[in-house]
C-alpha cells in the first residue's frame, strides 16, 4: 500500500549543519502558520516537511533546490495527471507533449473514448507530468484555447492568464498574437508569437519546428515525450524534455473570449 502513497504536499529536507529547521525554513521564507500543514523530524537530521497544498509545495521547491544550508528532494509519486480538453483531433500529440514539456517532463499521453463506442474519441487527451511548474488553466494549441486541469493546480484566468482571478470579473486585455497585456490583437505593433516553439516571427502553421514521427493516438498509455526530428545542428534529435524552457508557452490565433464563450470554458473546467 504504501508504494501508491501519494506525497503531492512533501518534501524531505536533509540540513547540513546543526540549526534548527524552523529558522531555516524562516530564512527562505516560510510562514508556519500560513504554509504548512507539518514538520516530522527523522533520523539523520532529516525531516519531512508537508505544506498545506501543492501548490505552494511547488512554490517553495526552487527555493529549496537552491538554498545551501539543506539538501531537498521529492518523494517518488508525484507524476501529475494532466487532462487537456478541446484539442483538435488532427493535432499531432507531439506538438502537445511539446508544449507540456516546458512545464516538465511528459512520461506517457492517452486518448480517451466514449465507453459505449470504445472506438469513437470524446477529445479529452491526459498526459503524466513531473511537473517542474505549473501549467495555466488554458493553453492555445492548434488555433483553439484548450482547457488544462490536474490535481493541486492553481487557478488561472482563462481571458488573460493571471491568477487570483477569473474571466468573468477581469477588465485586462490581453493580445492574442503578441500575448502581452496591454492592448489586443488589432492594435498590435509587435512581432507575432508562435504557439508552438514560443518564438517570435512565425505563427503555428508556419512553425519549423518538427518531430521525429506522427504520435500515435491511442485509448492505452503511450510511452515518452515528444521526440524531435534529428537536424543539421542536432544530427540525434532532441527530446522535448530536455528542451531549453523559455517561460509559458500561449498560442497565437484569434479566439472567442466573449463573456458567454469563457463561462461555458470555465464550467467545463471542473472536471
Amino acid at each position: 500500500m504504501t508504494d501508491n502513497l501519494r506525497r503531492d504536499f512533501s518534501v524531505l529536507l536533509s540540513l547540513t549543519g546543526k540549526e534548527d529547521v524552523f529558522d531555516v525554513l524562516d530564512e527562505l521564507g516560510v510562514l508556519p502558520a500560513e504554509h504548512l500543514s507539518g514538520v516530522q523530524r527523522l533520523p539523520g537530521n532529516r525531516y519531512d516537511v508537508t505544506f498545506k497544498t501543492a501548490d505552494i509545495r511547488r512554490r517553495f521547491w526552487p527555493i529549496f533546490n537552491s538554498a545551501k544550508k539543506l539538501t531537498a528532494s521529492w518523494y517518488a509519486g508525484s507524476t501529475s495527471l494532466v487532462t487537456v480538453l478541446h484539442v483538435p483531433l488532427e493535432l499531432d500529440d507531439n506538438i502537445v507533449k511539446f508544449v507540456l514539456g516546458r512545464y516538465g517532463q511528459v512520461v506517457s499521453s492517452r486518448l480517451l473514448c466514449y465507453e459505449k463506442f470504445p472506438c469513437v474519441s470524446n477529445g479529452i487527451r491526459q498526459y503524466k507530468v513531473n511537473l517542474k511548474k505549473d501549467i495555466p488553466s488554458s493553453l492555445f494549441l492548434g488555433g483553439r484555447q484548450c482547457l488544462v486541469r490536474y490535481y493541486g493546480q492553481p487557478r488561472t484566468c482563462l481571458k488573460c492568464g493571471l491568477d487570483g482571478h477569473e474571466a468573468k470579473t477581469c477588465d485586462n486585455r490581453r493580445c492574442f498574437k503578441c500575448f502581452n497585456l496591454g492592448h489586443t490583437s488589432k492594435d498590435c505593433k509587435a512581432t507575432v508569437v508562435c504557439t508552438t516553439c514560443n518564438k517570435e516571427g512565425h505563427n503555428f502553421r508556419e512553425c519549423t519546428v518538427s518531430f521525429a514521427n506522427k504520435a500515435r493516438l491511442s485509448s492505452e498509455w503511450t510511452e515518452g515525450g515528444a521526440a524531435l526530428r534529428p537536424t543539421r545542428e542536432d544530427p540525434e534529435g532532441q527530446d522535448a524534455n530536455v528542451a531549453e524552457e523559455k517561460g509559458e508557452v500561449s498560442a497565437g490565433m484569434s479566439v472567442d473570449l466573449s463573456e458567454e464563450k469563457v463561462a461555458t470554458c470555465e464550467s467545463q473546467l471542473e472536471l
